[in-house]
C-alpha cells in the first residue's frame, strides 16, 4: 500500500484503526487484530482530501443516480435519515457484502442524488 502515498493513522470507536491515504481518497478500517473491516472511498465535493478516482466494485460509479444504483445492486434501505452529509443508504449484495453510501438526496428526487462516499464491508456470518 506504499504506492498510495501519505498515510494518516487514526483511532475510530476505540477498537478500529483507520489508515487514511489522503492523497488517494481511500481509507482502510482495520479491527484490533489488523484485519480490514471496511474500505471507504471518498468523493465529497468539499473535502480537504483528494477524491477517490479508482474503480468501484459491482460496476458502481460516484456519478450513478438512484435508478442506476438500483439496476446494478438492487434496492437499498435507508439506514440513517440524517448522516454527516445527508442520508445513509445501505445495500446487501450477494448476501456477502454490505455497501453503505452517504448521499445528498432531495426528499422526492432520486435522480439528483450526489454520493459523498461509499463504504464496502464483508457481512459477518455467525
Amino acid at each position: 500500500m506504499n504506492d498510495l502515498g501519505e498515510c494518516k493513522i487514526e483511532k475510530f470507536a476505540k477498537i478500529f484503526n483507520d489508515y487514511d491515504y489522503v492523497n488517494f481518497g481511500i481509507k482502510f478500517r482495520t479491527d484490533s487484530l489488523g484485519f480490514i473491516k471496511a474500505i471507504i472511498c471518498g468523493y465529497c465535493k468539499n473535502c480537504k482530501n483528494s477524491k477517490y478516482t479508482g474503480k468501484l466494485p459491482f460496476g458502481l460509479t460516484f456519478t450513478d443516480n438512484m435508478t442506476e444504483i438500483e439496476n446494478k445492486i438492487g434496492k437499498g434501505i435507508i439506514a440513517m435519515e440524517y448522516g454527516f452529509y445527508g442520508r445513509i443508504l445501505q445495500w446487501k449484495v450477494q448476501d456477502l457484502y454490505k455497501v453503505s453510501m452517504e448521499v445528498k438526496l432531495p426528499k422526492d428526487d432520486t435522480e439528483n442524488l450526489y454520493i459523498e462516499y461509499m463504504i464496502f464491508s464483508k457481512i459477518n456470518k455467525e
